[in-house]
């Protein structure tokens, strides 16, 4: 059976060209000057904690991309502080590259997406629930940022 070069090109891009997308690592002060993480729920299981992330839409940077989707998936609007690194991974045959961000937490807008439940975690308990090892890294990973950003 002969493929065409269309899907030929479909199927070399699935597996070569990974999907761009981008997400916060968003945090803010506890009463006793603690610092705290904001995860939210898996949308495909919501077993899984993590970071609100989703996909570069066309002309939006990753900075972009990263704020709106904290908005849409936690209701939460933040400052950008700076980046922090990169998630590379595998799923459904599809390869993903994540650029991640830190933000300062602003406000709360809405209740974001119904089913992500965003919750504040100690940077401790965010190490502990995230679902992930590499957001484990991630974690580590901000705290220089976030030190840096709250010397300003």
């Amino acid at each position: 059976m002969d493929i065409s070069d269309k899907e030929k090109e479909q199927f070399c891009k699935k597996f070569s060209d990974p999907v761009r997308q981008a997400g916060a690592i968003v945090y803010r002060k506890d009463d006793s000057g603690g610092i705290q993480l904001l995860l939210v729920r898996s949308r495909k299981n919501p077993v899984h904690l993590l970071f609100p992330k989703g996909h570069i839409e066309e002309g939006e940077s990753e900075t972009e991309t990263a704020r709106r989707e904290l908005l849409e998936e936690a209701g939460v609007e933040g400052e950008l502080a700076g980046f922090t690194g990169v998630r590379e991974f595998r799923l459904d045959d599809r390869a993903y590259r994540v650029t991640y961000f830190v933000f300062k937490f602003e406000k709360i807008i809405s209740d974001g997406e119904p089913g992500r439940m965003p919750s504040w975690y100690s940077i401790g308990d965010a190490v502990e629930k995230v679902s992930f090892s590499d957001l484990r890294d991630l974690i580590k990973q901000s705290i220089p940022v976030i030190e840096n950003r709250e010397k300003k």
